[in-house]
């Protein structure tokens, strides 16, 4: 990211990272207005930048993204079971 950075890239991180954030968002966007999830994935990629900012900052859809992480992050406990944890002095 530094080099990146050094040479002036300044979007090329970020894109690798979007196709989740984009899958989250679209995730949450189907859960709410009740439409299959390939029609709200078509829609936020063919939304804007500022678009796709706006829906992000809904009360609505910051909600439903925090329901899908916890979802995500229940189902990765379960699989984790029971997975030894090591930390010295305790």
């Amino acid at each position: 990211t530094i080099d990146q950075l050094y040479a002036g890239v300044r979007k090329a991180a970020r894109e690798d990272d979007a196709r989740p954030r984009v899958a989250e968002l679209a995730e949450a966007i189907a859960r709410i207005k009740q439409v299959p999830l390939e029609a709200a994935t078509a829609a936020v990629e063919k939304g804007s930048d500022e678009q796709r900012k706006q829906w992000r900052s809904n009360a609505k859809v910051k909600a439903v993204i925090a329901q899908i992480r916890a979802e995500k992050a229940a189902k990765a406990l379960e699989e984790a079971g029971e997975q030894e944890l090591k930390v010295e002095g305790i």
